[in-house]
């Protein structure tokens, strides 16, 4: 028998299907500003130092949501269709959004502190940070670790989805560490290990238990047995 698991084809879960039509008309919407009037979103979305020093604080949840090439955007919503959407039936479409929506905030503020700290100086200062391959590299990472033995391609090569993930995380350190412009990794790495510490404690099991925990009143009402009862 095969040491590989193939790699099943889900179908488009609901939130997923969403999020990939977001991308798509995002990204047209600025290409076309871009050709007609030579003007880009991206400055008005992107997470930077900048845009936080002048208040853009909701570019924490709108930077993932533009596309920087036709590349990422077909690259980043076949992930988004292959593994989200399987993650999606997994934990449930509320948790998944959850999960989506802390750690692009999370992996943007730690982004932050890296460009704020190293990076202060530099172009990289200014540069609006976009696109969803971070929160698309936290998918892989919960991909590889709970299921660790299946069949995934990279670069049309079938490896293991460990493997995978391993490597992909060894391509983000050494562009964080040796690329011009690796500060944008670490926006990867992060949202990476947030995903690792996410599937690790097992967070989709945790919200879920607190969406269905409600705070009720203390009854002071007493279950009593028919033969204790005293009747006058």
């Amino acid at each position: 028998m095969n040491q590989y698991q193939s790699i099943q084809v889900p179908p488009i879960a609901k939130a997923t299907k969403i999020m990939i039509i977001v991308l798509v008309v995002s990204f047209l919407i600025n290409s076309l500003l871009v050709q007609l009037a030579a003007f880009s979103v991206s400055g008005l979305v992107g997470v930077s130092g900048v845009n936080t020093l002048s208040g853009y604080l909701w570019t924490f949840v709108t930077y993932p949501w533009l596309p920087h090439d036709l590349l990422s955007l077909v690259f980043n919503a076949l992930i988004l269709w292959f593994l989200g959407s399987e993650l999606e039936f997994y934990w449930g479409t509320r948790q998944y959004v959850f999960f989506f929506f802390i750690t692009a905030i999370l992996s943007a503020i730690l982004y932050l502190v890296v460009v704020f700290v190293f990076f202060r100086s530099q172009m990289i200062f200014a540069f609006p940070l976009t696109g969803i391959h971070g929160l698309c590299s936290a998918l892989c990472v919960i991909y590889g670790l709970r299921f660790p033995d299946r069949t995934m391609l990279l670069f049309f090569f079938p490896v293991q989805a460990k493997w995978f993930v391993s490597i992909l995380v060894a391509m983000n350190l050494y562009q964080g560490f040796f690329s011009p412009s690796g500060a944008t990794a670490w926006n990867q790495l992060f949202a990476m290990a947030i995903g690792a510490l996410w599937i690790r404690y097992d967070g989709g099991a945790l919200i879920k238990k607190g969406f269905r925990t409600k705070k009720t009143k203390k009854s002071h009402l007493k279950v009593v047995k028919d033969d204790d009862i005293t009747y006058h």
